[in-house]
């Protein structure tokens, strides 16, 4: 038997605190009501160094990073970088995949003299007249 050092002291067997461990993203303690979180060592008990223990590190650490104030993730859908940023000021932002800099509060490519509110409209204006005005300026 495995005794979690949750305030009550709940028990399970390694077979069955395994299972459920395996069974779920971030585990708790299987008892009814018990808000225990398992911790690395809970898991280590349960299923050993393996697979599971570096998926529930991972979730462990996005669970952190989720959690952080100021965290801005890397516009790139291919990127997975996360950047901490000020969230009471607008800024410029790098990522190191390379991606544009980009601003910190809207995720979209930097603009340092304006508003994010103006961007939209900024933005729908210029593809307006890369679809049309252009062809009319040049005289086509």
């Amino acid at each position: 038997l495995v005794q979690l050092p949750c305030e009550s002291g709940h028990r399970f067997c390694v077979d069955c605190l395994r299972q459920h461990v395996e069974a779920v993203a971030r585990p708790r303690c299987p008892e009814h009501l018990c808000s225990y979180e398992l911790a690395e060592a809970d898991v280590i008990t349960a299923c050993g160094e393996g697979p599971r223990l570096e998926e529930f590190r991972a979730a462990m650490l996005q669970r952190a990073l989720d959690s952080m104030h100021g965290r801005i993730t890397c516009p790139n859908n291919a990127c997975s970088n996360v950047v901490v940023s000020d969230p009471e000021r607008r800024s410029c932002v790098s990522c190191v995949c390379g991606t544009a800099p980009f601003c910190s509060r809207c995720r979209q490519p930097y603009h340092f003299h304006v508003s994010c509110e103006a961007i939209a409209p900024l933005r729908d204006r210029w593809l307006q007249w890369l679809s049309s005005g252009r062809s009319e300026y040049h005289g086509a």
